[in-house]
């Protein structure tokens, strides 16, 4: 497994990592897959954005995705930094035998 390297002037603004198997989307009989973090960067919206939006991270069968940046709106957390959420979603799925995803 190799990690995606965090833009300049970012870093962590959560250690953890979130992440969701289930249906995230619709309403049946399929798997979906969301994972979340949090950050904490001095980098202009409009730049991480399209730091993550081109990132090209593979999902589960393969499929390139994208994330979605989200910037918290109330400005600047500590010396120049605000705190933005980066997901990355990937479904639909077969849900096999897993119970979150019927």
């Amino acid at each position: 497994m190799s990690v995606f390297p965090l833009p300049p002037d970012t870093e962590p603004g959560d250690l953890s990592v979130q992440g969701t198997v289930g249906i995230q989307s619709g309403n049946s009989n399929h798997c979906d897959y969301l994972v979340r973090m949090s950050l904490l960067t001095k980098l202009p919206d409009a730049e991480i954005a399209r730091y993550y939006e081109s990132a090209a991270i593979e999902g589960l069968e393969g499929r390139p995705l994208s994330g979605t940046v989200n910037v918290n709106p109330s400005g600047s957390w500590r010396d120049g930094f605000k705190g933005v959420i980066v997901e990355f979603f990937d479904g639909p799925h077969e849900p096999g035998f897993d119970m979150r995803c019927h």
